[in-house]
């Protein structure tokens, strides 16, 4: 596949009105690629089969073994997607996740006794929602040549948007309010786990203050309670993981 071949692709895929079309052509394209396996999913879609979340794959009787046996919670490919935004070779994943356990490593092999013996994994993640990635994999011990990766990575990346359009994400645009720099700052300190009365503290403002800017808050949001502002917060780009969680 050249670069004229994945602009070709590239139309194919905005063009298809379900999952079955999106992922022929996607099947088509990686195929033409020397990676004969191909998997676009969102990590939900493990815990949550049937809903919303998207999944789609070709790997037959590994996809069967793999979800019958709970393998997502452990998948060496699914952890190390969470723990980097660039694409990654699988040779690369027992670094990225700082050693294997026993059953990481018996994921693996089990994945190459069905066929996949190597793969690429490109991480996909959108702000407030379900992480995810698309995985290419070859029956072969070796990936194909850089450039042919950079185009898989590129082919990954449009089809995650499709698969997000045909299953309605987002469903609905969080915007972040026009806010003053000390609401937003009692905003970001909510979301931090810290109380009314730390923030009064910790802003010099009075509680009576404080309370007046989370209930705006709750408002603009729609929602009841401070101990969805996190999610909210994460979602919108005020706060990281590790401000909300440390050591996380």
């Amino acid at each position: 596949m050249l670069f004229r071949d994945l602009d070709a692709y590239i139309k194919q895929a905005r063009r298809a009105n379900s999952d079955r079309e999106l992922f022929s052509c996607s099947e088509a394209a990686a195929r033409q690629l020397g990676l004969p396996w191909l998997a676009i999913v969102q990590s939900m879609a493990f815990f949550q089969p049937g809903g919303r979340y998207f999944r789609m794959d070709n790997f037959q009787s590994w996809g069967d073994v793999f979800v019958a046996e709970g393998n997502y919670r452990d998948d060496p490919a699914l952890l190390a997607a969470r723990s980097t935004s660039r694409a990654f070779g699988w040779h690369e994943m027992e670094r990225l996740l700082g050693g294997f356990t026993r059953r990481q490593a018996r994921i693996v092999r089990e994945a190459a006794r069905h066929g996949l013996r190597n793969g690429l994994t490109v991480p996909i993640g959108v702000a407030g929602e379900p992480p995810g990635c698309c995985t290419f994999a070859t029956r072969d011990g070796q990936l194909p040549p850089s450039h042919i990766c950079r185009i898989a990575t590129l082919m990954a990346s449009e089809a995650f948007t499709e698969a997000r359009r045909l299953h309605g994400f987002p469903a609905r645009r969080l915007e972040l309010p026009h806010l003053s720099p000390k609401r937003l700052e009692c905003f970001r300190l909510a979301a931090m786990g810290k109380s009314d009365v730390e923030i009064g503290i910790m802003m010099h403002i009075a509680p009576t203050t404080v309370r007046t800017y989370m209930r705006d808050l709750r408002e603009h949001f729609g929602i009841y309670s401070r101990a969805q502002l996190p999610a909210i917060a994460l979602a919108c780009g005020i706060v990281c993981i590790e401000e909300i969680v440390p050591r996380f």
